[in-house]
């Protein structure tokens, strides 16, 4: 499933999702917006929308007709300079529509510019896809019933890119082995883009797989720390009957903070923030974790002076960035799934040093009274945001039974929200200002 991604929480690695609102998402599909360029501004937010659950015979957004948009339609309608100004490089982009208007006049199929153009009848200009085949006539028809059946979302946001949204759609259509395979080969190819002169070492490990430019032996080191984190979060999240998330998790290993910087401008188009060594996300489909490994001490004899806080280090940053990583590949809300990570890290590793400063640092950052507004839209500091999100979550989730429960209800399709409220007994915003408020007066968060 996620995110992603926009800025603000999006520099954290986790990404994030602009609310759009239903009025304006229906002004768009039934045409009322006359052809110009509209964005969630120009209708007053009401309710937004979400993913809806699909019946037996209705067509999949993400599975039928997203990856078709995408590899035919992206390329020349993409983010920057889109041609005709119609950019399609995820649904809010396109129904927004472009100089020949909306795209789509919902539940009506027939009527709507983007089957004409397909078709090539009834138009000006030229059929698409331009300088290609005409698609098969029965992709055109599952398109066109798509849109006769209401353009429905059926994963993610309408914000989310449609290689998200189409690795998505495989998530839930591919067998788990079959999803892994898919999974850890786009995750090789993620590291050739990003780092393309080094030819990295991987090593499978059941659901994990290890991609990195360190040493043999710090990469079989990293393995082995990975597998027994999955071992652990699985058990207290899936109760171990299940994976962490379907497919696996990739972990990205890097030599060094300038290889993850790398990476994270590739993956995020930004600099990575200073201070943080580590991330999460989902990028197509690939779900992943990414860390600089601490360093370790030299053995001395046969001892070693420095390898257990240096893996206890490690485990804290496994433990954080394969947590947040398989929540967002189930379409959580960053704030949620980085805080989740934190909270799991400091209750598994209390000795480790960061989880010391994580702690010492929470009724620090709240003395800046952080709104709930501030603190959901991701201003601010991006190492401050994530020290707050990880003291919230860990206040409101005594244990990891929680995250179970909650874990449970989003893979029954049950909206973020709605379970949320189920477990913690309230939305996200009166939670977190009952909390913050708290800790801004000094109690114990």
């Amino acid at each position: 499933m996620l995110l992603p991604l926009l800025q603000g929480p999006r520099r954290w690695g986790l990404g994030a999702a602009v609310t759009i609102s239903m009025a304006a998402l229906m002004a768009m599909l039934s045409g009322g917006a006359g052809g110009a360029e509209v964005g969630p501004a120009v209708v007053p937010s009401t309710k937004p929308v979400v993913a809806v659950k699909l019946k037996p015979d209705e067509v999949s957004f993400a599975a039928e007709v997203a990856p078709v948009l995408l590899e035919h339609c992206a390329g020349c309608h993409d983010a920057d300079q889109p041609e005709a100004n119609l950019s399609m490089v995820s649904l809010e982009r396109m129904l927004r529509g472009g100089r020949g208007g909306p795209p789509i006049v919902s539940r009506k199929g027939a009527d709507s510019l983007l089957i004409k153009k397909l078709k090539g009848t009834g138009i000006d200009g030229q059929r698409m896809p331009l300088g290609k085949p005409p698609l098969a006539e029965d992709v055109m028809a599952t398109i066109e019933k798509w849109i006769d059946q209401g353009a429905k979302l059926d994963l993610l946001t309408p914000e989310a890119q449609l290689d998200t949204v189409a690795a998505a759609g495989r998530s839930h259509r591919l067998a788990a082995a079959e999803l892994r395979k898919v999974r850890f080969e786009a995750g090789a190819r993620l590291w050739s883009r990003a780092i393309a002169e080094e030819t990295p070492g991987m090593v499978e490990r059941g659901d994990v797989l290890v991609i990195g430019n360190l040493s043999v032996s710090q990469l079989d080191e990293l393995a082995a720390a990975a597998e027994a984190v999955d071992r652990r979060l699985r058990e207290q999240i899936t109760g171990g009957d299940a994976p962490l998330i379907k497919g696996g998790i990739v972990v990205y290993g890097f030599a060094k903070g300038y290889d993850l910087s790398e990476f994270w401008q590739m993956v995020f188009s930004d600099e990575r923030p200073k201070g943080l060594l580590a991330t999460a996300g989902v990028s197509g489909d690939v779900v992943y974790a990414a860390i600089v490994p601490p360093a370790q001490t030299k053995t001395v004899g046969n001892k070693s002076a420095g390898d257990p806080p240096a893996a206890v280090e490690t485990r804290a940053l496994l433990t954080e960035h394969m947590t947040a990583a398989a929540l967002l590949g189930r379409g959580v809300p960053a704030w949620f799934a980085r805080g989740a990570g934190r909270s799991l890290a400091m209750k598994a590793e209390p000795k480790a040093s960061l989880v010391r400063e994580w702690r010492r640092d929470v009724p620090v950052a709240l003395k800046q009274r952080w709104s709930a507004d501030d603190f959901f839209a991701g201003r601010g500091d991006p190492v401050t945001v994530a020290v707050v999100g990880g003291g919230f979550v860990d206040a409101i989730m005594p244990n990891a039974s929680r995250l179970g429960l909650l874990v449970r209800q989003l893979d029954a399709d049950t909206p973020f929200d709605q379970a949320f409220g189920t477990v913690f007994r309230g939305t996200p915003q009166t939670v977190f200002e009952s909390w913050s408020a708290r800790g801004s007066r000094g109690s114990r968060p």
